[in-house]
């Protein structure tokens, strides 16, 4: 194989054909250095751990939405918000108490609307 990550692209290649499996724009930047990838032989997976360099945060600390990459590459359609599990446990206690209380409040607001539509 040959893997070419650079803070905005990102390339993996096999060396003998030359066909390329990936290769895209970032979407966002990267740290190199700090990237790692690895290959499981044993189904043929490459696997990229990419360090988001979250420049961001220099002028937004404590904003994770900031971090928030809506794609990978350039090339591809946006993530939705919904389609993963967040893990906001990193977040500052009084942010994570604030987090907590407006998630119970959205889960019992969507409790009523879903009794009243029952009730229709």
């Amino acid at each position: 194989l040959v893997v070419e990550v650079l803070p905005d692209f990102v390339k993996c290649a096999n060396k003998a054909s030359g066909d390329v499996y990936f290769e895209g724009q970032l979407c966002r930047g990267v740290i190199p250095e700090q990237s790692l990838w690895e290959y499981d032989s044993g189904n043929g997976q490459v696997t990229f751990y990419l360090k988001k360099m979250n420049l961001e945060l220099f002028s937004k600390s404590h904003q994770h939405a900031e971090m928030w990459w809506p794609k990978l590459c350039a090339h591809h359609c946006e993530i939705q918000w919904d389609d993963y599990e967040k893990d906001y446990s990193d977040l500052p206690p009084e942010i994570m108490r604030q987090y907590a209380k407006n998630e119970e409040q959205s889960k019992m607001l969507n409790n009523v609307e879903y009794k009243e539509r029952l009730k229709k």
